[in-house]
C-alpha cells in the first residue's frame, strides 16, 4: 500500500497577499518519524498536518460539490482534512435534516439497510444493523477519499463517530443496540477494510492516504464486559486492521484528551490525537493538553485534532483566539500539526440547512475564504520553509526554559508558547493577543541558541517578516518587544531566530531585506523603536481591487451553484 500523491506548486494570491505553496509529493502511507515525535511519508520526508474540518462532506456535498471544495483546500495549503465515514445527526436529507435522526446523503442513500429489528432501516435514531451496511453509500464514502488523494490530501478518517454523550449527533446508540454485538461490531470493521467489490465498495484499507479515528467526544468506559460499549468499539477497530486496514490509527475521545487516556485502545495507536478547549476545560489554554500529549509515554507524533471552530461561540471563535489555540498547541507538543474548523464549513451549511448550534450560518462557500482559513495558509507557508520538525518544547524532553518572562509560566492568559531545536538553530516563540494592538515583551534565553542569532517578528496576519536584530549574542537573555499592530488590529506575533548571517537577513533598509524568505514569507525592516508600518495599507496598496474581485468571485460561485447573491459577506 504506497502510492506517491503529488499536491503541485500553487502559487495563489489572497487578501494583497502572495504565498507560495510548497510543492511536495508524498510517497503514503504515512508513519511515525525515528524519534516518534512527528510524521513522515514512506522516504522520511517529515509531514506537516494542516487540516481543515470537513465532517459532513461525504452526506452534505454532491460529487461536483465535494471537487469545489478540495480544490480550495489544497489551493490553501491544507493538507489534510477531517472526515466522518457515516454521518449521523447533522446532514441535510432524510431526518437528519430535522435533526432527529440518521440523514441520507445527497443521492438520498442511508448508510445501513436494516433495522434492530430485522425490518427495514429508515434512519430512526438508535435502530441501524451494523451487519446490513448500504454499499452505495459507502462506496460516495470512499470517491470523497479518493478525490482527496487526487489533491495530495490526507484523510483523517473517523468511525464510527460516537458522538456528545451518547447524544443524537453520533452512534452510541447504535453501537450499544440489541442488534449490534461484539461480532456484529468487528465484522462492521472488517467491512470498512475491505468493503464489497461487487457492490461498488471497495474498501479503504489500501487508501495510502487515511488516517483512522475511532470514536468521538465520549470515553467509551472502562468496561472489558464482552458486549460493553468500550469493547464493541474496540471490536470495530479489531475487525479494520484485521483486514489489513494497517494504515495508522488514533482515536478523539472527550475533552481535554489524548489516547492516552484510554489505555485498552492505546496499544493500536500510532499517532496521537490531541482533543482541547483547553484545560480546565474551555480556557482555551491548549497548550496544556499539548504539553500532557508530549510527555506522555508512549512517544506518539502528536497534531490538534480539534479545538475552538471560527465563528462558533463554544470558546471564543474570533481569529485572533483561533491563531493562539492553534500556534499554542503546535509550539507545545502537537508538532506534527493542526486541524482548524470553521461553524459554516464543517457541516457545509446552506441557506436552508444549518446545525443549529449559533446564529448567523452562512453558505459553506462564502466562509472557505475566512480569515482563519487564511491564517492556516500563512501557517503552512512558515513552517514549510523551516525544520518545524526539530522543534522541542521549552522545558520537555530536556529543552531548557525558554522565555524567562513571567509570561512563560504555563497557567497564564498570555502564556508565551516557545520551542527550539537541541542543535540551538532555530527557536520559535508565539505571544498571543493581548485584545488590543500595543506592543508586548518577552525575553527569551539566549543560551538556548549555538550562535549569534538574527532575530525576526513575524506576523500570523500577513506573512510578513519584521527583522528585529541582524545579530544577537548566545549568552545571557535578550528582551524583545513585539511591533504592535499586526496588521489586523490585534497583536500576536511570532518571534524566530537562527543563525546570524543568513542571506535573507541583510540589514534593516536594504533591498535584499524586502526580498521573499526562505518560507516564501515577504520580509520588512523594524529598527530600534520603530514599528511596523500598518501592513494594512500596504497590502490596499498594492491589491487595490482584490477585496472586489473576491466578492465577484463568491456572487459567481454561487450563480453556478444556482443560489441566490448572499448579503453581508465581508
Amino acid at each position: 500500500m504506497r502510492g506517491a500523491l503529488a499536491a503541485g506548486l500553487a502559487i495563489v494570491v489572497a487578501a494583497g497577499e502572495a504565498f507560495a505553496i510548497d510543492a511536495r509529493a508524498y510517497a503514503y502511507p504515512l508513519k511515525a518519524s525515528a524519534n516518534g515525535r512527528y510524521l513522515v511519508d514512506q522516504d522520511g520526508k517529515p509531514f506537516l498536518l494542516i487540516g481543515d474540518s470537513a465532517q459532513s462532506a461525504a452526506v452534505n456535498l454532491t460529487a461536483g460539490e465535494v471537487e469545489v471544495y478540495l480544490a480550495d483546500r489544497a489551493a490553501k495549503g491544507f493538507s489534510a482534512i477531517n472526515l466522518n465515514v457515516i454521518e449521523h445527526q447533522f446532514a441535510r436529507g432524510g431526518k437528519g435534516a430535522t435533526l432527529s435522526g440518521v440523514p441520507t446523503n445527497r443521492a438520498g442513500q442511508l448508510p445501513f439497510t436494516k433495522d434492530a429489528a430485522g425490518g427495514a432501516y429508515d434512519g430512526t435514531f438508535g435502530t441501524a444493523d451494523f451487519g446490513s451496511p448500504n454499499d452505495a453509500y459507502f462506496a460516495f464514502v470512499e470517491r470523497v477519499v479518493d478525490r482527496a488523494a487526487a489533491h495530495g490530501i490526507l484523510v483523517t478518517l473517523a468511525y464510527p463517530y460516537t458522538g456528545y454523550s451518547g447524544s443524537q449527533q453520533g452512534w452510541w446508540s447504535e453501537l450499544t443496540n440489541s442488534a449490534n454485538t461484539a461480532a456484529k461490531c468487528r465484522a462492521f470493521g472488517q467491512y470498512l477494510a475491505t468493503g464489497n467489490p461487487a457492490g461498488g465498495f471497495n474498501g479503504f484499507k489500501d487508501k495510502a492516504n487515511v488516517i483512522w479515528v475511532v470514536g468521538g467526544d465520549r470515553f467509551p468506559g472502562s468496561d472489558p464486559a464482552p458486549e460493553s460499549a468500550e469493547t464493541r468499539l474496540l471490536a470495530v477497530l479489531q475487525g479494520l486492521r484485521s483486514a489489513g486496514a494497517m494504515q495508522l490509527h488514533t482515536a478523539d475521545w472527550d475533552a481535554p484528551d489524548i489516547v492516552h487516556d484510554e489505555p485498552r485502545f492505546l496499544p493500536y495507536f500510532g499517532v496521537n490525537a490531541i482533543y482541547s478547549y483547553g484545560e480546565p476545560h474551555k480556557n482555551g489554554h491548549t497548550y496544556a493538553t499539548a504539553r500532557r500529549g508530549y510527555a506522555a509515554t508512549p512517544v506518539l507524533p502528536g497534531f490538534l485534532r480539534e479545538t475552538g471552530y471560527e465563528s462558533e461561540k463554544w470558546i471564543d471563535g474570533s481569529p485572533p483566539s483561533l491563531r493562539k489555540y492553534h500556534w499554542w498547541a503546535l509550539l507545545s507538543g502537537a508538532t506534527t500539526g493542526v486541524i482548524y474548523g470553521h461553524r459554516d464549513v464543517w457541516g457545509f451549511a446552506t441557506a436552508s440547512w444549518n446545525p443549529r448550534f449559533f446564529s448567523g450560518y452562512a453558505d459553506w462557500r462564502d466562509s472557505l475564504s475566512s480569515t482563519g482559513a487564511l491564517d492556516m495558509r500563512r501557517m503552512a507557508v512558515l513552517l514549510n520553509g523551516i525544520p518545524w520538525y526539530r522543534l522541542v518544547p521549552s522545558e520537555l524532553a530536556g529543552m531548557k526554559k525558554l522565555v524567562t518572562s513571567a509570561n512563560g509560566t504555563q497557567g497564564r492568559d498570555d502564556y508565551v508558547a516557545a520551542a527550539a531545536s537541541p542543535d540551538g538553530s532555530l527557536l520559535v516563540a508565539y505571544v498571543p493577543p493581548s485584545g488590543g494592538t500595543a506592543p508586548q515583551g518577552v525575553v527569551i534565553d539566549m543560551t538556548a541558541m549555538a550562535g549569534p542569532s538574527r532575530a525576526r517578528w513575524w506576523s500570523p496576519t500577513t506573512g510578513e517578516f519584521a527583522l528585529s536584530s541582524a545579530s544577537l549574542p548566545n549568552t545571557g537573555t535578550h528582551a524583545f518587544t513585539t511591533p504592535g499592530n499586526n496588521g489586523a488590529r490585534s497583536n500576536d506575533w511570532l518571534l524566530l531566530l537562527d543563525p546570524a548571517g543568513r542571506a535573507d537577513g541583510s540589514s534593516p533598509g536594504s533591498a535584499a531585506s524586502m526580498a521573499p524568505s526562505s518560507c516564501g514569507c515577504r520580509q520588512a525592516p523594524l529598527g530600534a523603536g520603530m514599528f511596523l508600518v500598518p501592513f494594512l495599507a500596504r497590502r490596499a496598496a498594492r491589491h487595490p481591487s482584490l477585496r472586489a474581485a473576491e466578492r465577484a468571485g463568491r456572487a459567481a460561485r454561487r450563480s453556478t451553484a444556482g443560489l441566490s447573491p448572499r448579503r453581508n459577506v465581508p
